[in-house]
């Protein structure tokens, strides 16, 4: 019997000002500490459907559930900080003005989980440690860092509130091939330390299949396919995930091979 789903999403539907649905009646559901790969190339609505699950955006139909429990529209503070997002561009995703002191320690007094900004600064330091970094990037701001560096911050952030899903929209695809590795790893293992529940999105098939436990190609606000990475990759049904799969040259890649080789023995 299969794990019940911790994120259920149904029957969403996102719509265009004019012409056809950025998400057409799309449904799915992760279990508990398991991570979802959705791929599929730009324009096809993955993050469209991503900023719905977050609550960042109203769908015209649907409901996203989480434990069960249908998550109500807006949503307020407590069910807001429940589903996380870790963004493109850790760049612009970050406050420029702020240290990373202020971005954690803030984040961390406003949502309640430190008492005092002792305990707030005590706690930025852990989770930095947690994503790779440490208390040496404490009073950075985002233009002394790099892209890898904001990124994990991005991530630090995003884990602040403990939440209870994380989404990572094209979290990689802004790095160096390098830099990549690391923060896949770093994905990896947060999701196997934290039992994380991960919606982890990409144009790139080869990146989604090292971080998921199963895979959904998405095509013009649908999904086209959905199962095992490889069974899906190795011998793909729909006409589309041929395509993709058509289009990747090495299944491996530059990223992949650098992250097998920087994973912890």
């Amino acid at each position: 019997m299969s794990a019940a789903p911790l994120l259920q999403v149904d029957d969403i539907v996102v719509n265009y000002r004019s012409g056809p649905s950025a998400v057409d009646h799309v449904s799915l559901a992760i279990p508990r500490g398991r991570t979802l790969g959705l791929v599929g190339q730009s324009g096809c609505g993955k993050s469209s459907l991503a900023r719905v699950i977050a609550g960042l955006a109203v769908p015209a139909s649907g409901t996203v559930r989480l434990g069960g429990a249908v998550l109500p529209t807006p949503r307020g503070r407590a069910d807001a900080t429940r589903i996380q997002m870790v963004f493109q561009d850790p760049g612009s995703a970050l406050n420029p003005m702020h240290t990373v002191r202020r971005t954690l320690t803030e984040l961390l007094l406003v949502h309640r989980r430190a008492p005092d900004r002792r305990a707030a600064t005590d706690r930025a330091v852990e989770l930095l440690e947690l994503v790779g970094l440490g208390a040496n990037v404490l009073d950075a701001r985002p233009r002394g860092l790099s892209g890898g560096q904001r990124q994990r911050v991005g991530i630090a952030r995003a884990l602040a509130v403990e939440p209870e899903v994380l989404i990572a929209d094209e979290a990689v695809s802004a790095l160096d091939v390098s830099v990549q590795a690391a923060v896949l790893n770093t994905l990896r293992d947060l999701g196997s330390r934290l039992d994380l529940t991960m919606l982890f999105i990409s144009h790139d098939l080869a990146v989604t299949r090292y971080v998921a436990d199963e895979l959904a190609v998405m095509h013009r606000g649908e999904i086209v396919e959905r199962g095992l990475p490889d069974d899906v990759l190795r011998n793909p049904q729909h006409e589309y995930t041929r395509s993709l799969v058509a289009a990747t040259p090495r299944m491996d890649g530059p990223a992949l091979s650098a992250a097998e080789e920087a994973r912890p023995l």
